[in-house]
């Protein structure tokens, strides 16, 4: 019996008795049970992430089970966290742009004046009038309202009568009631003095 040298009946002693192995797959010589794939599937793991095959989307990438939007073998990483992975996202780092745009990675394409020039391409940012500083520098046209070839920010002449005249005037020169200079002046001036030829 149960515990001594004698053999024990069949069902006794807690042991269930014995069934014959019944073969779920007959037509499998590979599988006695389906498995997770199936009779006539085999259940491999090829790339050992413990999903097999048959279900692995992926199977030769053991870190994705399905190719999502970057495709097996390449990780949907969203490296700066903007909700586009890297493999589809220009700027990967940025997370502010997805593609370089006219500034580049890192630097945003911001136009503070709306002249259609972004700030880092734009030499006066903060003057529509102008993409550089020019002669006259921000916020002061370049502009030669007598056309002289001088911008008005640096032009020290004015339009009177026949024609535009500039002077130099030393200090302590005496200059008449007409305009006119009574004595020579220097050649290095200390200020200029506008007037017109048509006064004399």
């Amino acid at each position: 019996g149960c515990g001594n040298s004698e053999p024990a009946e069949e069902g006794k002693c807690g042991d269930p008795p014995s069934k014959p192995s019944v073969d779920q797959c007959p037509d499998d010589p590979d599988k006695i049970e389906p498995g997770t794939c199936g009779c006539g599937i085999s259940d491999t793991d090829s790339d050992g992430d413990g999903t097999p095959d048959c279900k692995d989307e992926c199977r030769d990438d053991p870190g994705k089970t399905a190719p999502g939007i970057c495709g097996c073998g390449i990780p949907d990483t969203d490296t700066d966290s903007d909700g586009i992975p890297d493999c589809e996202d220009g700027c990967p780092n940025d997370p502010d742009k997805t593609a370089p745009g006219t500034c580049g990675c890192g630097i945003p394409d911001t136009d503070s004046d709306a002249d259609g020039t972004p700030n880092c391409k734009d030499g006066c940012p903060e003057d529509p009038e102008k993409t550089e500083p020019g002669d006259c520098g921000y916020g002061i046209p370049d502009s030669d309202d007598n056309g002289n070839g001088t911008v008005d920010c640096k032009d020290n002449t004015e339009k009177t009568g026949e024609r535009e005249i500039i002077q130099p005037v030393p200090p302590n020169d005496d200059v008449s009631s007409s305009g006119c200079f009574i004595r020579t002046f220097s050649a290095e001036p200390a200020f200029f003095l506008k007037f017109s030829e048509n006064l004399f």
